[in-house]
């Protein structure tokens, strides 16, 4: 994945999370909609502006399960559209509603909702502890950010802003990586470490390594002859790697995507990465997946070979019975 498409997939979340819905004038009628609470609210107070900032709070919020910073000018067609429908003989507000009003009526639509806001200082530790958890199952940034999102909604809290959860995802993304290299460092002992520095620092050793990513073409002596090479040249690394990578509890999803690591960093940057545990871990996780392909290649080209064989034999047979 390269960095401009992660810059744009995050600069489009960010839109997407911030960005007050435009609405078309048919979705206005459902978005607006009121039920009996939110008429038995409204008829509690007789301030026309609290009651439009009310509607428009309670539509977006029915839509979004979200607060956005809602003005009378900024929506100004929806304002209008509620004028219309709900209070014809009213004008356009001249001023927005004070900030006591707005959040009277944020408070009404929490309660209506069985709804609360986010409160890092009684909510962070859990929303960390279960981050945590969503990472050692996928440690791709997007997944843990949308599963945050969807915790936030299954359990009824408005999720915080956009940088509030950037910074959770950030936080708990780097415990993990704390555990893995603290984990590796008591794990891995010296000869190990010296047999992956080696691929670091030997441009050579660590292109054969990049070349192991060329799948098998075909059945050919040839093709079969190089994925032997390429078992053979990892079975050490192998070896080591399964029995450090079983210590590390972590899931298949994240040996790979570690593994996808090591391909995405180039050679500088695995050798000045400051955790230098962690591009250990990314060559061992690439190791580990190479070797298990290249088996699965070498059991299919010995299964082809034995059909093939056998085929052949069996038209030898029934050519010396004629």
């Amino acid at each position: 994945m390269s960095a401009s498409f992660k810059a744009d997939s995050i600069s489009s979340i960010r839109r997407s999370l911030l960005t007050i819905p435009v609405l078309e004038d048919e979705d206005r009628p459902f978005v607006f909609e009121l039920d009996d609470e939110d008429k038995a609210y409204l008829d509690s107070f007789d301030n026309i502006p609290k009651k439009i900032n009310y509607i428009l709070q309670v539509g977006f919020f029915k839509i979004t399960s979200y607060f956005h910073r809602i003005t009378f000018q900024g929506n100004r067609q929806d304002t209008w559209y509620i004028i219309k429908t709900y209070f014809p003989s009213e004008k356009f507000p001249k001023k927005t509603v004070s900030k006591r009003h707005h959040y009277d009526n944020r408070n009404a639509i929490l309660k209506k909702y069985g709804a609360s806001l986010y409160s890092s200082s009684h909510q962070k530790d859990k929303v960390l502890r279960y981050a945590r958890e969503l990472i050692k199952q996928h440690a791709v940034p997007k997944y843990v950010f949308d599963s945050l999102l969807e915790y936030f909604h299954q359990h009824k809290v408005v999720r915080p802003s956009y940088t509030t959860l950037q910074e959770l995802v950030s936080e708990a993304l780097n415990n993990e990586k704390n555990r893995l290299s603290n984990k590796i460092y008591a794990l891995m002992d010296k000869p190990f470490r010296e047999l992956l520095g080696n691929f670091l620092e030997k441009d050579e050793l660590f292109y054969q390594l990049t070349t192991l990513k060329k799948d098998q073409k075909d059945f050919t002596t040839a093709e079969i002859n190089a994925s032997i090479k390429k078992h053979q040249f990892l079975s050490s690394i192998y070896q080591k790697s399964i029995e450090i990578i079983k210590e590390l509890d972590i899931s298949e999803q994240n040996i790979t995507h570690y593994a996808d690591l090591a391909v995405y960093h180039t050679i500088y940057g695995l050798r000045t990465m400051k955790r230098k545990n962690l591009s250990r871990l990314y060559l061992m996780c690439y190791a580990y997946n190479r070797y298990l392909k290249i088996s699965d290649h070498l059991i299919n080209s010995f299964i082809h070979k034995v059909n093939f064989y056998a085929g052949e034999a069996e038209e030898y047979q029934a050519e010396a019975n004629i």
